[in-house]
């Protein structure tokens, strides 16, 4: 299991697990052995399930920390909607994957005209 649960549902996010990395998380200085896991739920019923089974009563007057979309988006990789992930073997790029490289590149370049 991930050291850190994420759970997203509507555009917002909540730490769920991992709260003795909440500094590193905000701060992006999360150690490379960290492993987060972000899980989209249907309903917010979902997200208060979720709560639960890690331990997190509503009548604690304890919430979960909401994250910034932005952090959640930083975490996937994202910058204003386009991202490449090179896997282990990224050496081995079809055809799609050149295209979508040279895309970012041509968009890179646009903005720092």
């Amino acid at each position: 299991m991930a050291d850190i649960i994420l759970t997203e549902y509507r555009g917002k996010a909540w730490l769920v697990r991992g709260e003795r990395y909440i500094d590193d998380l905000l701060m992006n200085t999360l150690p490379a052995e960290v492993s987060i896991e972000i899980i989209t739920c249907q309903s917010e019923s979902d997200v208060r399930a979720m709560w639960k089974e890690d331990g997190w009563e509503p009548d604690s007057g304890r919430m979960p920390w909401m994250i910034h979309p932005g952090i959640i988006n930083r975490i996937r990789g994202q910058q204003s909607g386009r991202s490449v992930v090179f896997g282990q073997c990224s050496a081995l790029l079809d055809a799609n994957a050149h295209a979508v490289i040279q895309d970012i590149a041509a968009h890179a370049g646009e903005k720092n005209r």
